[in-house]
């Protein structure tokens, strides 16, 4: 477990989020709404407490 600075984690969720943006409007090819996004976000915060990085 190495231990990452909120400065990191704040660039590591920019970075997933922004991912995820451009994989849903090539699938879909619509801008996601603010629900989405937090749905998004969401979903990758608990992915990252699974892995113990919360």
């Amino acid at each position: 477990m190495t231990e990452i600075s909120d400065a990191d984690f704040k660039k590591i969720v920019a970075l997933l989020g922004s991912m995820s943006d451009t994989i849903y409007e090539q699938q879909r090819n619509i801008k996601p709404s603010k629900a989405d996004k937090a749905r998004q976000a969401r979903l990758v915060l608990k992915k990252l407490k699974k892995k113990g990085l919360t």
